[in-house]
């Protein structure tokens, strides 16, 4: 069978934890803090990441995941979201807080094919590797219309 993982600390883990122990959920472990070396093992043991955050600008750990070829499920707070998630190709969004959404999104993307996801993560993070970013910079710095002739 699978196990949940839980990694990260957070206000919320002393809640979540008797929220486990109360219902004898003997397959959720909380790992807590996970150094940084540590995590490609991590994403490596994992079937799916979810990243279920309230309020999230980017969140990089999306972008770590689709590197190491998981299908991610994220909250529609997470600003990564937007950008490298495609719903039905390499993951899901649900609404924020919708636990019954997250719950349906999990057996959808579970049932996607790991072949595809790990070939749709490599296409999207074509597109957001540091090259990419300085391309994106440079156009940007050269749109900027001169002004009496000079430049700052």
């Amino acid at each position: 069978g699978r196990w949940l993982l839980i990694a990260g600390d957070g206000p919320e883990r002393t809640a979540l934890e008797a929220f486990a122990r109360e219902r004898s959920l003997a397959r959720v472990l909380f790992l807590g803090y996970v150094p940084y070396p540590e995590l490609p093992a991590l994403y490596a043991m994992s079937d799916l990441f979810i990243h279920p955050a309230r309020e999230e600008r980017w969140g990089v750990s999306v972008q770590e995941a689709l590197a190491c070829g998981l299908p991610v499920i994220a909250s529609s707070r997470v600003g990564a979201a937007r950008d490298l998630i495609r719903s039905g190709e390499n993951g899901a969004t649900y609404t924020a807080g919708d636990g019954a959404e997250l719950a349906r999104r999990i057996d959808e993307v579970l049932r996607l094919d790991p072949a595809a996801i790990r070939k749709e993560n490599r296409r999207i993070l074509a597109d957001w590797d540091y090259a990419a970013t300085w391309r994106g910079i440079l156009r940007a710095a050269a749109s900027i219309p001169e002004m009496d002739g000079e430049r700052p």
